[in-house]
C-alpha cells in the first residue's frame, strides 16, 4: 500500500469514529491500524484480518486493542517479537481468538495466550518448537525438520486451563518427521466444553506401536463434545501412505472384513464406560479421517461398531460417529 493510499485509508477509518466491527483482506491495512491516535482502536471490537505482511508483534499490538474480544487473523509472516512490545503490553482483552489460517511458534503464541485472561475460544494450529527455514515448504506442505512432541506443545496452552471453554487445535499443511509418542493432556481445562483436536495430539501413528489406551483420562471433566480429526499421517483404524495415495493392506481389509482385533477400537469403548467418572456432560464422539489430499483422492465411509460399542455408547447417552478413508474405486 502506498504513502497516499495508507493516507487515505487513515482519513476514512477517522469518519467513523464508533466503528466496532471491521474484516479486511487488504495489505497494509495492519499499518494503518496501529497509529496510536486513530480513533477506531478506542471502540473495535470484532476483527478480521487476511494479509500477508504481518509480524507476531503486529498481532500482539492488535491484540491488545483496550475494547477489542474478537479477532482472527490470517497471513502470520514473521516469527519476530519486539522485547518493548512484551514488556508494554500485560494484559489482552480478549474472548476469541482465530489464527487458524496463520502458523504460529510456540514461543509467540504463548505470550499471547499468557496475557489473555478471559480467554473463551481459541482456533489454531499445532505451535511450532522453533522458527524454520522458508524452503521448508512444498506443495502448499509445510515439512517440519523434527518430530512432533505433543506433550511440549502443552505448556503453551496452561494459561488458559481455567478460561477456555472451546478449543479447536489443528495441523493444516503440517508434515512433521516424525512423532515421539507422547500426548497432550487437557484434563486440567476445567471449563473446556467443546473440544475439536487433530489427533496427533492425543494419539501416536498406528506404526509406532503405542497403545491408545486412557485416552479419556485426558480429556477434561467439563467436555460436552469431541471431535478427533485424523490427517493422513494418521490413521483410526489403518495407516495411510503418506504422499502415495494408498492404505495399509491388511488393516483394510480386516476393516472390511469386521475382523478388527478388539484392542483396535477399546480406547473409543473407553469413551463410554468411562463417562459417568470422567466427562459426565459427554454428548457425542466424531472420529473423521480426512479423505482428500495432493496426490489421491479416497472414499468416506461411517465405520458400523460391532454390537458392544453400540450398546456402550447408547447406554452412555452418546452420540458416536466414526468415518474412515477408503481408496475410491
Amino acid at each position: 500500500m502506498t504513502d497516499s493510499a495508507q493516507s487515505n485509508l487513515y482519513a476514512f477509518l477517522q469518519k467513523i469514529p464508533r466503528l466496532q466491527s471491521l474484516r479486511t483482506d487488504g495489505h497494509g491495512v495492519t499499518y494503518t491500524l496501529l497509529s496510536e491516535d486513530l480513533s477506531v482502536r478506542q471502540t473495535l471490537l470484532d476483527l478480521t484480518l487476511h494479509v500477508g505482511d504481518m509480524t507476531a508483534t503486529m498481532v500482539l499490538q492488535l491484540a491488545s486493542l483496550p475494547r477489542l474480544r474478537c479477532l482472527s487473523i490470517e497471513g502470520l509472516k514473521g516469527p519476530e517479537l519486539s522485547k518493548t512490545t512484551l514488556e508494554s503490553i500485560k494484559k489482552i482483552e480478549l474472548r476469541r481468538l482465530d489464527l487458524r489460517g496463520s502458523q504460529v511458534g510456540h514461543r509467540v503464541l504463548q505470550e499471547i495466550l499468557g496475557r489473555s485472561y478471559a480467554l473463551d475460544k481459541l482456533y489454531c494450529n499445532v505451535p511450532l518448537q522453533t522458527d524454520f527455514p522458508r524452503d521448508t515448504f512444498g506443495g502448499g506442505i509445510l515439512h517440519i525438520p523434527y518430530s512432533l512432541s505433543p506433550s511440549r506443545i502443552g505448556t503453551c496452552f496452561t494459561s488458559t486451563a481455567h478460561t477456555l471453554t472451546k478449543l479447536d487445535l489443528g495441523t493444516q499443511h503440517l508434515h512433521w518427521q516424525g512423532h515421539d509418542g507422547s500426548r497432550l493432556d487437557l484434563s486440567s481445562f476445567v471449563k473446556l466444553k467443546v473440544l475439536s483436536i487433530a489427533a496427533l495430539c492425543i494419539l501416536a501413528p498406528l506404526p509406532l506401536r503405542i497403545s491408545r489406551d486412557g485416552l479419556y483420562k485426558l480429556l477434561p471433566y467439563s467436555l460436552e463434545r469431541l471431535v478427533v480429526k485424523f490427517c493422513f499421517n494418521i490413521g483410526i483404524f489403518y495407516s495411510t501412505v503418506y504422499g502415495v495415495g494408498q492404505v495399509e493392506e491388511q488393516g483394510l481389509n480386516q476393516f472390511l472384513l469386521e475382523d478388527m482385533d478388539k484392542s483396535s477400537y477399546r480406547w473409543i469403548l473407553e469413551l463410554a464406560t468411562f463417562k459417568d467418572i470422567s466427562f459426565p456432560r459427554l454428548e457425542s464422539v466424531c472420529l473423521y479421517e480426512e479423505v482428500s489430499e495432493r496426490y489421491a483422492m479416497f472414499a468416506s465411509e461411517e465405520w458400523d461398531p460391532p454390537l458392544t460399542i453400540d450398546h456402550s455408547f447408547d447406554e452412555a447417552d452418546i452420540e458416536l460417529d466414526v468415518s474412515v478413508r477408503l481408496p475410491k474405486r
